[in-house]
């Protein structure tokens, strides 16, 4: 086919007559695809925000258990001691007793 022939098909009185139409559509698809872009470019934006903001709390949550578990150590310690000196006071008590019984004894005999 000669290139005659494929311009033949094209309706070029429609065309001119639609081409303000066309220009205008063309002008509001060039502004939508901006917009896409802007909102697109936006939304990354938004992402990293929200990775960076996640990323903190991840941190701040490793610490947390960092402490906690410092924390839960320190109890442990705790209770141990109390128990020595739970142990320490009743063999104290005990002590006190057997000499306030032979001090006893010693007075009465």
């Amino acid at each position: 086919m000669s290139l005659l022939k494929i311009l033949g098909f094209i309706p070029w009185v429609q065309l001119v007559k639609n081409a303000p139409r066309i220009i205008d559509m063309s002008y509001r698809l060039r502004e939508e695809l901006n917009r896409a872009r802007e909102n697109r470019s936006t939304v990354g934006e938004e992402l990293s925000q929200v990775e960076e903001r996640l990323d903190a709390i991840e941190d701040g949550l490793a610490s947390q258990a960092e402490i906690s578990s410092k924390l839960a150590e320190e109890s442990a310690g705790l209770s141990r001691a109390v128990e020595t000196l739970t142990f320490r006071v009743t063999a104290l008590l005990w002590t006190a007793l057997a000499a306030l019984g032979f001090a006893l004894y010693a007075a009465l005999k």
